[in-house]
C-alpha cells in the first residue's frame, strides 16, 4: 500500500475515540517524481482507520485513515505491536507531562475535536530561530528528544493564527492546525506546497496561546 490522498494523510495514535485519535506525524502523499508513503495495513478495519507500519521518515506502526492509501504491488504484513487487533499509542509516550502528571494538551478527544486558539509568532523565538519559525510535517513526538523532519514551510508573518492541540514529550514542540486556506497568500507566503497537511509541528517558544498554557 501507499499513502494516495490530496493532502499529506495525518497519523494518529488511535481511530477516532474517547481519549484516543491524536495526530502524531503525517505519512506524505506523492509529490513530483516522488511516491507516497509506504504503508504495509495489518488488521481490519476499525471505525475508517487500519493499523499498520508507515515507513518514509515516520517508521512506526501507528494508524491512516482508510480512504488516504491504496494497494500498490506486493503487501508486507510486519511485526507490529498489538498484532491485528492494533495498538493505541498512549498519550504519556508522546506528549509533556505537567508536574501533576497530567498531558499538556488543550482538551482529551471526545470532549472536543480539534485544536486551541493560538498564534506562532517569530518575534517570540527570534533569537534561536532568525530566519522564521521552521513548520515540520514529523518530529517523531515520543522520542525523548524529538527529531524534526520533512520540512513544510518557514513562517515569517509577525504572527500566524494557528490551533494547538499539545505539546511533544521532550516539551519543546506543539502540535497544531492550520486555520488558513490551502490557497491563501498566508500559506504561499510561508512556502508550504498544496500537498502538505494543515496538521504540523512547530517549535513551542514560538507559540502563544490564549490561556499561557504553552508559556
Amino acid at each position: 500500500m501507499r499513502v494516495s490522498s490530496g493532502h499529506d494523510a495525518t497519523i494518529r495514535n488511535g481511530p477516532a475515540a474517547i481519549g484516543q485519535g491524536y495526530v502524531i506525524g503525517n505519512a506524505l502523499t506523492a509529490r513530483p517524481n516522488r511516491p507516497g508513503v509506504a504503508f504495509d495495513m495489518v488488521g481490519p478495519d476499525v471505525r475508517g482507520y487500519r493499523y499498520g507500519m508507515i515507513h518514509g521518515n515516520f517508521r512506526l506502526c501507528a494508524w491512516l485513515i482508510v480512504e488516504n492509501v491504496k494497494a500498490v504491488g506486493p503487501v508486507s504484513t510486519p511485526n507490529c505491536p498489538g498484532g491485528a487487533a492494533g495498538r493505541v499509542l498512549p498519550v504519556q509516550k508522546f506528549m509533556y507531562r505537567l508536574p501533576n502528571g497530567q498531558p499538556l494538551r488543550n482538551c482529551e478527544p471526545g470532549t472536543c475535536s480539534d485544536g486551541s486558539s493560538a498564534a506562532v509568532q517569530p518575534a517570540q523565538c527570534a533569537q534561536k530561530f532568525p530566519g522564521g519559525v521552521p513548520v515540520f510535517g514529523n518530529v517523531l513526538p515520543w522520542r525523548t528528544a524529538a527529531a524534526p523532519h520533512d520540512l513544510y514551510a518557514t513562517i515569517k508573518a509577525a504572527s500566524y493564527e494557528v490551533r494547538w492541540r499539545y505539546v511533544t514529550r521532550d516539551g519543546n514542540w506543539v502540535m497544531v492546525r492550520d486555520t488558513h486556506a490551502d490557497n491563501s497568500a498566508a500559506r504561499r507566503n510561508a512556502g508550504f506546497r498544496f500537498q502538505d497537511s494543515n496538521w504540523f509541528f512547530v517549535p513551542r517558544a514560538c507559540v502563544v496561546d490564549s490561556e499561557g498554557r504553552l508559556r
